[in-house]
């Protein structure tokens, strides 16, 4: 028989029953404690983007970063609208920098297959036969195929500047087949380079260039992030240096004081020029002139303007030439090595053309001097494949004094002369075979 409970077992019986927890009610603490900490966490997200949309607001009302976002909107449309060519002649002769449109091949998506470098020599036929693309034109005939090719002579060029040529089209991923180099003895012997090769107006045009051409570094290395700092403040420096210039002329304009001691120095001549509408020559580079209105020619074809022009050429040439710079000679011959290797290890054709001087300009070479530059240029054409022609030791070829206008720059009549022996050559040659095929005319 089971014993009857004591009334203490039944308080605690029922004790446990009355703090044994529902069910129903459990869930519905959890569920309430659950939705505060949502609500909560909620109401913290709320508060977060409260302050950070409060903060931003204040930010672009801030005079500070207002000023800032001025500034950098004014710097880009600076950097991308300024006109360039000011910019340029500032420390490049303008007449250098007219040829720049050529060197600027580089920033275009332009990949001629056929490049011509060379000098001033080079670029005389085109100005003076009023045909800026008869190389390509002539070049194009006789293939019977249109060929595209781009003159990228730089007046003033040496050797050492035509290799600095062809490294920057590499690293801009402008790959010629074929490098027609119109060498002429001063690209190996000229005295009156100052300074060091990296300073030619050559390199200051390119180098410009490439400053306008890197809003951004390349990479994140450091090298390549001062380089981009250097070229901003580059461009800054020449904007400021040109908004100087323009103010003091329009100073001198006003006050009608001359800008400079040269331009007092020649007021007087200028103004009796322009009485009596004679051109001023120091204005014009070489190859290019007024034309006679009676004659129809060119006004520096005038025998007298050509005997004149040829006197101050061999003066200035004979200190190009004499005495000799045996260093710069050696220096200028690496550079063309240089070229050549580049060339024969990117797969590049090049063909070296000498062009045509005057028998007085020739006369101021020393027989051996002018030998010894054969001597090496054979030697290096055949260390690397490249063709050579030079057309002042070819019997078939002569060029008379009346066919420059001065020691060197071709005349009307020596362009005319000179164009379609220099498309027959290259059109013939070896390495233009091999690339283009042997269909020339």
């Amino acid at each position: 028989m089971a014993p009857k409970p004591t009334s203490t077992g039944r308080l605690v019986e029922s004790t446990a029953v009355m703090n044994k927890p529902s069910p129903g009610l459990e869930q519905s603490f959890a569920e309430k404690l659950s939705q505060g900490q949502s609500q909560a966490q909620t109401n913290k997200i709320g508060l977060s983007r409260r302050v950070l949309a409060r903060a931003l607001s204040r930010a672009i009302c801030s005079f500070t970063v207002l000023l800032i976002l001025l500034l950098t909107t004014t710097y880009l449309a600076m950097w991308a609208f300024y006109p360039w060519r000011p910019l340029a002649e500032l420390d490049v002769p303008g007449w250098i920098v007219d040829f720049a449109d050529q060197v600027d091949l580089m920033m275009t998506r332009r990949n001629p297959p056929i490049v011509v470098l060379g000098s001033s020599l080079t670029l005389a036929a085109p100005r003076r036969l009023s045909r800026p693309a008869v190389y390509q034109e002539e070049i194009s005939a006789r293939a019977g195929r249109k060929l595209d090719l781009c003159c990228m002579a730089v007046p003033g060029a040496i050797a050492s500047d035509q290799d600095f040529i062809l490294n920057e089209l590499l690293e801009h991923k402008k790959k010629p087949e074929l490098i027609v180099y119109t060498y002429a003895p001063r690209d190996f012997m000229d005295n009156t380079i100052e300074g060091k090769i990296s300073t030619t107006p050559t390199r200051k045009v390119l180098s410009f260039i490439n400053r306008r051409s890197s809003f951004l570094p390349k990479d994140l290395s450091w090298n390549a992030v001062t380089t981009c700092y250097d070229n901003h403040t580059a461009f800054l420096d020449m904007v400021h240096r040109h908004v100087l210039r323009l103010t003091r002329s329009y100073v001198c304009k006003v006050s009608g004081h001359p800008e400079s001691l040269w331009q007092a120095s020649h007021q007087g001549t200028a103004q009796t020029n322009a009485q009596t509408n004679q051109p001023d020559r120091a204005a014009q580079s070489p190859g290019e002139g007024d034309v006679d209105s009676n004659s129809g020619r060119n006004a520096d074809e005038a025998p007298a303007v050509r005997a004149k022009a040829l006197v101050q050429d061999l003066e200035l040439y004979n200190r190009r030439y004499n005495p000799q710079n045996a260093a710069r000679i050696d220096e200028q011959y690496r550079h063309l090595e240089q070229l050549l290797a580049v060339g024969k290890s990117r797969g590049i054709k090049v063909e070296l053309v000498g062009m045509p001087v005057s028998p007085a300009n020739m006369k101021l070479i020393k027989p051996a001097v002018y030998q010894d530059m054969q001597i090496r240029l054979h030697s290096l054409a055949t260390k690397y494949g490249a063709g050579l022609y030079d057309l002042n030791t070819d019997p078939k070829v002569s060029f008379a004094q009346d066919e420059y206008l001065d020691s060197v720059h071709l005349s009307n009549a020596g362009a005319a002369h000179f164009v379609p022996i220099f498309a027959d050559h290259v059109t013939q040659s070896k390495n233009f075979k091999s690339v283009f095929g042997g269909n020339s005319k």
